[in-house]
């Protein structure tokens, strides 16, 4: 800038006046600059409480959205026989801290708990094979049964 003009003419160069404008008109539209500056514009700021309750209605829903969905994966892993239940607790903080880890976990496995969650037995009666021969109370193999318990001949009949 150059430095032989006075300090209202450089005033009123940055305020994007003419150079030549009084002193008084500078002064005026400074304060004018000043008080719009005090004045935020509304629309382009939110209430700073409104803000904080949307923020915290969006992370307790999303928290309690990933806690569904690491409780659902991990029930599945379980049910699938990749973690046993004594895993469970540590899967479901793995899923909700880090899912993409769980999901690798989980890819990277083999079902070796799987035969945990098979029934152990049925309910279902065998079906009887032609060669099988039907054990007769009083026959001879519930005799030689009775003799190797103890009982006295005729007990196994029903």
């Amino acid at each position: 800038m150059n430095t032989d003009t006075s300090f209202i003419e450089r005033l009123a160069t940055l305020m994007k006046l003419s150079p030549d404008t009084g002193e008084d008109e500078v002064f005026a539209a400074l304060e004018k600059i000043i008080a719009g500056a005090a004045a935020p514009d509304p629309k382009k700021f939110a209430p700073i409480e409104a803000l904080q309750e949307a923020l915290l209605e969006r992370n307790t829903s999303h928290a309690s959205m990933s806690a569904d969905r690491a409780s659902a994966k991990v029930n599945e892993a379980m049910q699938r026989g990749y973690i046993s239940p004594a895993m469970k607790e540590w899967a479901t903080a793995l899923c909700q801290q880090d899912e993409g880890s769980f999901d690798s976990f989980i890819e990277k496995s083999t079902p070796q708990f799987a035969h945990l969650f098979k029934p152990s037995g049925t309910s279902v009666i065998p079906p009887k094979s032609a060669g099988a021969t039907a054990q007769i109370p009083g026959s001879d193999q519930a005799e030689a049964v009775c003799q190797q318990l103890g009982l006295k001949s005729g007990t196994l009949e029903s």
